[in-house]
């Protein structure tokens, strides 16, 4: 409800780095962001980071706009861990959407007074952030709401190796490279150009490929393996060609 409420002001949804097109938005493009907030101050700006990892020097939209920015990150992609859905929402303290509560018709005021009622006494107090995992739970089931026990220990070791190397995360820069020397080892089998630029978090068009292409997922072979992909790929196309000329030929015929 809340999220209805707020987010009638038509917000912008990002990945970025973008996913299918995996590239992290450029400096041009986030300064072209920081013009389209001072047109419109209310804007509110979410941001899905979950691959800026794999991102040389990495920029959230949320460092430009904090204060329009929600930004959403899951640990699914860089330690494998897709199962465990784990992530986090983050917010500045001092945010748009929070403002925004503050200024909504004393009708709209009134009926969440009564609607988050049932897990505070004074609802108005509560941030956009805490309605976000009320709502989660269908309110009345607020008390509940969170990770398992598991999931909290799992999610604050993977943090902390990070907090641990804030300059230099050793585990970030292995995962990178092992991506990078899979993915070079398939374009050189390939004899295509690789693509190199700082942005770029390695290509891949959409989840399930679209009609005339093939997807080839980085994240779970060994690099000798991406060449073998490529020979197989080559003797395929192979096959295709030939199947193709004997079928020109009997219609030639």
């Amino acid at each position: 409800m809340i999220i209805r409420l707020i987010c009638s002001r038509k917000p912008i949804f990002l990945v970025n780095p973008s996913n299918p097109a995996s590239h992290a938005l450029s400096d041009k493009t986030l300064q072209r962001l920081k013009q389209v907030v001072e047109k419109n101050p209310n804007l509110i700006i979410l941001t899905d980071d979950v691959y800026g990892t794999f991102a040389e020097d990495f920029r959230t939209v949320y460092s430009v706009l904090p204060y329009n920015t929600i930004l959403v990150y899951s640990f699914s992609k860089l330690y494998g861990v897709t199962g465990w859905r784990v992530g986090l929402i983050a917010m500045n303290r001092n945010n748009v959407c929070d403002r925004l509560l503050s200024e909504l018709p004393e009708k709209d005021r009134d009926f969440l007074h009564e609607e988050y009622a049932i897990v505070t006494s004074n609802p108005e107090e509560m941030s956009f952030l805490d309605r976000v995992v009320a709502d989660s739970r269908s309110i009345g089931l607020y008390h509940t709401s969170g990770l398992s026990t598991p999931s909290q220990a799992f999610m604050a070791l993977m943090s902390l190796t990070h907090l641990v190397n804030a300059e230099s995360d050793p585990y970030i820069i292995l995962a990178n490279e092992t991506v990078k020397a899979r993915y070079a080892a398939l374009m050189n089998a390939l004899g295509l150009p690789a693509d190199e630029s700082a942005q770029n978090t390695m290509y891949g068009p959409g989840f399930d490929a679209p009609e005339g292409t093939v997807r080839i997922s980085l994240a779970n072979l060994n690099e000798e393996d991406y060449v073998e992909i490529a020979r197989r790929l080559f003797e395929l196309l192979d096959d295709y060609y030939s199947e193709y000329k004997t079928s020109a030929m009997d219609e030639a015929a």
